[in-house]
C-alpha cells in the first residue's frame, strides 16, 4: 500500500485525481456494496457468480469510486475509460488481495476444523 493509503491517478481528460483507503466508518456503511463489489470483480477468476444483479453494478461501482476518491467533487470528471486505472488503484490501496487471502486462508481453517469434527463420527 502506498503513503497513508493514498495512490495519485491520472485520469484519461489529463487531470489527477487522488484514490484514498476506505475508512471502516465508510464499509460499515457500506458493507454489502463493498462485498457484493468485490465479488463482481472477481467472479470472473472464482467461477463464482456475483452476488449483484447486473443492473445493480454500475450503482455499486458508482457509490465505491466516489467514496475512494479524496475529493468526491472529482467524480464529475471520471469517465468510462478511467474505470480499470481507478478500479486497480482502489484495490491497491484497499490491500483487497491480502483482504481475500486471509479471508481464503481462514475459511479453508474453518473447513480443515469441521472436517476433523466430523471424521470420528462417520468412522464406524
Amino acid at each position: 500500500m502506498l503513503s497513508g493509503g493514498l495512490r495519485p491517478l491520472q485520469l484519461s481528460d489529463g487531470s489527477q485525481v487522488t484514490v484514498k483507503a476506505w475508512l471502516m466508518d465508510e464499509l460499515v456503511a457500506h458493507p454489502l456494496e463493498f462485498m457484493a463489489l468485490i465479488d463482481a470483480l472477481n467472479a470472473p477468476i472464482t467461477g463464482q457468480p456475483a452476488d449483484l444483479f447486473r443492473e445493480q453494478i454500475p450503482a455499486a461501482l458508482h457509490r465505491a469510486v466516489r467514496v475512494s476518491l479524496q475529493q468526491p467533487e472529482d467524480m464529475q470528471r471520471v469517465k468510462v475509460a478511467d474505470l480499470p486505472d481507478l478500479l486497480e488503484a482502489i484495490w491497491e490501496v484497499n490491500a483487497v488481495q491480502e483482504l481475500q487471502k486471509k479471508s481464503l486462508s481462514f475459511r479453508l481453517r474453518i473447513q480443515q476444523a469441521q472436517a476433523e469434527v466430523l471424521r470420528p463420527l462417520s468412522s464406524p
